[in-house]
């Protein structure tokens, strides 16, 4: 019975020390958010371009987790061609230039998340051999 006791202890002991000494594979601080959450949503636009006051839609893009959709960006209407494709950085979409939009143009600039409610935009339109310096407020 003395024998029976002593090897219980010890592998209760060698027991108690394998599960004190896993790992767990997940991390202690895991950022829950996704940088792109922020910009999700409808955004009223106002342009200094000649496309004057609109409204987009912006959402994940679901083929690059670090990507945004931007439907109706320069305001080619909604059914129009492409949406604009955007990399979240931080708090900046940088556009994505060699991707047509609307009825085959292309952009380039960005829009800086100014606060929760405000975005601020400068980009170059291109459309038909032509090209736009443009300003944009997007506003929820």
């Amino acid at each position: 019975m003395e024998k029976i006791l002593k090897y219980s202890k010890y592998t209760l002991f060698v027991l108690l020390i394998a599960l004190f000494s896993c790992e767990t594979d997940e991390d202690d601080n895991p950022d829950p958010t996704d940088p792109r959450d922020k910009f999700l949503g409808s955004w009223n636009v106002n342009e200094t371009c000649t496309r004057g006051v609109y409204s987009v839609q912006i959402s994940e893009d679901p083929d690059n987790s670090a990507q945004v959709l931007i439907k109706n960006f320069a305001n080619p209407g909604f059914e129009v061609g492409e949406p604009a494709v955007g990399l979240v950085i931080n708090d900046v979409i940088k556009l994505d230039p060699n991707h047509k939009i609307g009825d085959d143009w292309t952009v380039d600039g960005q829009g800086e998340m100014i606060n929760d409610n405000r975005m601020e935009w400068e980009y170059e339109l291109y459309i038909g051999g032509g090209k736009d310096e443009c300003t944009a407020v997007y506003a929820r």
